[in-house]
C-alpha cells in the first residue's frame, strides 16, 4: 500500500505540544443532548432546575446509550437548537454557572477497582458516559457490551498516537499520561475479562509502556508516523498480523481504541470524574497563538479561539478534528461537545469553492490514493450507472478512509462519501 508523507499533504503544521492549559470556565455552557453515534438522549432537567457538577442532565436506554453530566453547578437557563461540531443540528441545553464546584479543584480521591467484577466497572464506564473517540464516536460502553454478547473476548488495540497528522493530542496524553494509560487499558481487559492488549506507539514515542502483570498478553509495536494514512483500524490491524500477534486480520474479535478514550476511563474509574471535559488542540494559520487546552463541555469555539488572542484574519474557516479528515463548520457559537479534539481556524484562500463541478479526467485522485481504487471511476459508476457491479462494491471496501481524494479533487468531487456509501452495500 502507497503511503505519503503527511508534511507534503498538510497546509499548516502544527506544533507538538508538551503543556497544557486549563481553559476558563464558560459563565455559561451550551450541552447538546446528541454526544454520540446513537443520536439524541432524553433530556432529565427543565428550565430553572438547580443542577450540580457531574450530576446526569441527560441518557438513552440502558448501558448502551451515552449518559450526559452538567459540566457546571448552576441554574438550568433554557434549551435552543444549535449547530454542532459534526456539521449537524441538534436540541441542546443551557446551564449558567451559580454555586460551589463539587469536583473541580477538589482533591481526588482513588478507588481500588482491581476487586470489582467486570460487570461493575462496565457500569461506571456506562455511568462516566465516555464516548470512544477512535473511529464514528459510539458510546464506550456501548461497545464493551456488543462484545460481550459475542462471548468471545476481544482483542485490544489501543492506538497511542493520532489518525489525523495534524492532530497531536491522542499522542500528548500517551507521553504526559503513559501511567495512566497503561491502568486504563488494565481496567478495559478486566471489563471484558480479556488478556489480550496491543499497543501501537510512533517510532519515535518519548513515554513508556508501565508493565501489565494482570494481563496475560500484552503486546508493543511501533509505527512511523510520519507517513500518511497509518492510524486507521486496517493500517492497524495490518501492522498486528504483519508481527505475528493474533494472526486473524478479522475485525470482529478486535475493539479500536485510543489514548484521549483509555484516559477517559481511567479518570472516571480511578478517580471518580465523569465525561464532561475534552484536552483539545487548538491553532491554525489565522489564529494567533495555539496550544492545548483542557475544556469544559459546552465551552463555544468562539471562546477558545479568545484565548490564543483571536484571529489574524476575518472569517476564518473553521476545521474540527484534523485537517485531511475533519469536518467544516461555519458557526462560532457551535459547542465543545464529546468527540471533538481539535479546532483549526484557517485563512479562507480564493481558490476554495463550495461548489462542485464535472470530473476534469486530472487521475490526481488516482495518484494519491494509498489504496489504488481510482476513486473517480467509483464516483461515476454510481452516479451514472442505474447498477453498481459486485466488483466496484468489492474494491470500494478497500478503502482506508484517509479522505485524500477528497483533498486533491479540483473539482471538489464528493469521492470519499460515495465510496463510504459502497462500503456499506452488502
Amino acid at each position: 500500500m502507497m503511503k505519503i508523507r503527511a508534511n507534503e499533504i498538510l497546509p499548516y503544521v502544527p506544533v507538538r505540544y508538551t503543556e497544557m492549559l486549563n481553559a476558563f470556565i464558560p459563565s455559561e455552557a451550551i450541552i447538546s443532548l446528541t454526544q454520540d453515534a446513537l443520536g439524541q438522549t432524553s433530556c432529565l432537567v427543565k428550565e430553572n432546575d438547580v443542577v450540580t457538577e457531574g450530576q446526569i442532565i441527560a441518557t438513552g436506554r440502558g448501558l448502551r446509550s451515552s449518559v450526559i453530566h452538567s459540566p457546571l453547578p448552576g441554574i438550568v437557563s433554557g434549551f435552543i437548537s444549535c449547530s454542532m461540531p459534526d456539521g449537524r443540528r441538534t436540541e441542546a441545553v443551557k446551564i449558567k454557572m451559580k454555586g460551589e464546584f463539587s469536583l473541580f479543584g477538589k482533591p481526588k480521591t482513588e478507588t481500588i477497582w482491581k476487586s470489582f467484577p467486570s460487570s461493575s466497572l462496565r457500569r461506571i464506564i456506562a455511568d462516566a458516559g465516555i464516548i470512544n473517540t477512535f473511529g464514528k464516536f459510539f458510546p464506550l460502553a456501548y461497545q464493551l457490551e456488543k462484545h460481550i454478547e459475542k462471548k468471545i473476548p476481544p482483542v485490544l488495540i489501543i492506538r497511542m498516537f493520532d489518525e489525523d497528522p495534524s492532530n497531536t493530542v491522542d499522542r500528548f496524553i500517551a507521553e504526559k499520561y503513559n501511567t495512566q494509560i497503561t491502568e486504563g487499558a488494565a481496567i478495559i481487559a478486566s471489563a471484558l475479562e480479556t488478556e489480550d492488549i496491543v499497543f501501537v506507539y510512533p517510532s519515535d514515542f518519548s513515554g513508556t509502556i508501565a508493565s501489565l502483570p494482570e494481563i496475560k498478553n500484552v503486546k508493543t509495536i511501533s509505527m512511523d508516523t510520519s507517513v500518511y494514512p497509518c492510524g486507521g483500524s486496517k493500517q492497524l490491524l495490518q501492522a498486528i498480523v504483519k508481527k505475528g500477534f493474533w494472526g486473524t486480520d478479522s475485525f470482529d474479535d478486535k475493539l479500536f481504541l485510543d489514548s484521549s478514550t483509555v484516559y477517559s476511563v481511567y479518570e472516571a474509574v480511578v478517580h471518580g470524574v465523569p465525561a464532561m471535559e475534552k484536552i483539545i488542540q487548538v491553532g491554525g494559520d489565522a489564529l494567533v497563538g495555539d496550544g492545548l487546552l483542557k475544556v469544559r463541555l459546552g465551552t463555544t469555539i468562539r471562546s477558545l479561539a479568545s484565548e490564543y488572542g483571536g484571529f489574524e484574519t476575518d472569517n476564518p474557516k473553521i476545521i474540527i478534528n484534523g485537517l485531511l479528515k475533519g469536518t467544516n463548520i461555519s458557526d462560532y457559537d457551535t459547542p465543545i461537545t464529546k468527540y471533538v479534539k481539535s479546532i483549526f481556524f484557517m485563512k479562507n484562500k480564493a481558490s476554495m469553492k463550495p461548489k462542485s463541478y464535472e470530473c476534469i479526467k486530472c487521475g490526481r485522485c488516482r495518484s494519491i490514493c494509498p489504496s489504488n481504487i481510482k476513486p473517480d471511476i467509483l464516483y461515476s459508476s454510481y452516479h451514472f450507472n442505474q447498477n453498481i457491479s459486485q466488483e466496484y462494491i468489492k474494491v470500494a471496501k478497500d478503502c482506508t478512509d484517509c479522505m485524500l481524494c477528497n483533498s486533491t479533487c479540483p473539482s471538489r468531487l464528493p469521492l470519499y462519501q460515495t465510496i463510504s456509501i459502497l462500503k456499506e452495500v452488502e
